[in-house]
């Protein structure tokens, strides 16, 4: 038996990592200058935000699952020991890390 947190969770951050794999592959180009870098992070940064509100297709597919109460052949049961990571936080959280991480233009004084 899995947990419906356990599922849940668990296709929020394959979603994420999916990606934040694509998004490494791209930095990792030769052809990858720090401008276009920089936009690839700021539209990773753009992406996160919007999945607060627009789950991606994991997601969806977990809900079904749990909603069915099974999971690839396997039962899923309520269960409280597992929390629930909110998806909107998670998701902010981690637009938010990424750009605490980005180059400025802004001159600190």
């Amino acid at each position: 038996m899995q947990s419906t947190a356990f599922v849940r969770n668990l296709s929020l951050m394959a979603d994420a990592l999916e990606e934040l794999s694509q998004m490494s592959k791209d930095l990792q180009s030769t052809i990858m200058t720090m401008v276009s870098a920089h936009r690839k992070i700021h539209r990773l940064v753009l992406v996160f935000e919007a999945h607060k509100t627009r789950p991606r297709q994991a997601y969806i597919e977990a809900t079904k699952a749990v909603e069915r109460g099974e999971s690839h052949g396997t039962g899923i049961t309520d269960s409280s020991t597992m929390p629930l990571i909110d998806s909107s936080q998670f998701y902010q959280s981690l637009a938010d890390n990424l750009k605490r991480r980005m180059l400025t233009t802004a001159s600190e004084v």
